[in-house]
């Protein structure tokens, strides 16, 4: 039975979780003198627990269940980065919130440090010793696995409260700053190309596609959209004041925060949207495989959803766009700031041409 089915399960001196074998196990959770203990009494009967108990309300600094002392036991079980652990931690950051992506990334990082960390006590774990040198060893995506291990300490600490602070080997663990999406590797793509392989593009695809351009959304939006998104029609006598010239209806985006976006569009993006909202977004590594295949039959450099935002930014400036728009009618931005830094040169218009 996995150590979480009946994690519910309590006693007189705290929980009782189950080994692989089913069997019951009785853990002694207590707060004593500001201290939090949290040690299993390796016993498999009520009976013999309180037994356990018994001893070590006794002397809790130096308890052991074996009878034998601190020099015998030095403290609770090795707490090791098993699947079950990686699972539990897994449904956590979904029930957080997290997008399915970010817990699909985290389960590959996850498995990496399962593999780096195997058979170390993640209590005794230290940043030179361990966690660096297991960084080390991959070259690729070290922000990434970086969070991914802050994230999984922070849990152990402030969630499950299976270590303390001064076991933390990730506190003083620096994240690396993103860069800017300008440094990137990636380029602009050139709208010629974009022109080019939509044309080779399947119906569904395509709509996805026309709405990044429309919108400059990130997959994420897209994602979220074809869930939940709204879709406001241009009311057939609309005042012009409200509603200005070529915006055929708006898409309501829920952001992260738990705010509402809102995007005027043109009747093509409209019906994009429409049939997207329909159906749900296609999978953004389907399209990304899609989009290979219809740039070489095009025959332009191949392209992804990824660098789509940023090109279709920089297509507005160079029409000329006002910058202020671009931080507040499209990209979103809350402050100006941020439009700044990650799209310095760039000024986008409220709504963008359709001959894209």
């Amino acid at each position: 039975m996995a150590d979480g089915a009946k994690r519910e399960a309590t006693w007189d001196g705290g929980t009782i979780r189950y080994d692989r074998r089913g069997r019951p196990v009785f853990v002694i959770e207590r707060m004593v003198a500001g201290e939090r203990f949290h040690v299993s009494t390796r016993t498999h009967s009520p009976r013999a627990a309180l037994e356990q108990l018994k001893r070590f309300e006794a002397d809790p600094a130096h308890y052991s269940p074996t009878g034998a002392g601190p020099a015998a036991d030095a403290g609770p079980e090795p707490l090791l980065l098993s699947a079950e652990l990686a699972e539990e931690f897994l449904k956590y950051s979904a029930a957080k919130g997290n997008t399915p992506k970010w817990v699909r990334n985290q389960r590959l990082y996850i498995a990496d440090w399962a593999a780096d960390l195997a058979n170390v006590d993640l209590r005794r774990a230290t940043l030179r010793d361990h966690v660096v040198p297991a960084l080390d060893r991959h070259e690729t995506a070290r922000r990434f696995r970086i969070e991914l291990v802050k994230a999984l300490y922070g849990w152990l600490r402030k969630v499950k409260h299976e270590i303390k602070s001064a076991q933390d080997p990730t506190l003083d663990l620096p994240v690396p700053q993103a860069q800017p999406e300008k440094h990137r590797r990636r380029k602009i793509v050139p709208v010629e190309n974009v022109r080019a392989a939509r044309e080779h593009l399947p119906p569904r695809i395509r709509d996805a596609l026309d709405l990044i351009l429309a919108t400059a959304w990130h997959g994420t939006e897209l994602a979220r959209f074809a869930s939940e998104g709204e879709i406001v029609e241009r009311p057939p006598n609309a005042n012009r004041g409200a509603w200005p010239e070529g915006v055929a209806g708006v898409l309501a985006v829920k952001q992260k925060t738990g705010g509402v976006e809102r995007w005027s569009v043109r009747a093509e993006a409209l019906a994009a949207a429409q049939r997207i909202r329909g159906g749900g977004a296609p999978n953004e590594r389907w399209v990304n495989r899609t989009l290979e295949k219809a740039c070489g039959l095009a025959g332009v450099p191949v392209f992804t959803y990824g660098p789509l935002r940023h090109s279709v930014l920089t297509w507005a400036r160079e029409r000329g766009a006002a910058f202020d728009a671009i931080s507040h009618d499209l990209a979103h931005h809350k402050d100006p700031r941020t439009t700044r830094r990650f799209y310095v040169d760039v000024a986008v218009p409220q709504l963008l041409p359709t001959e894209i």
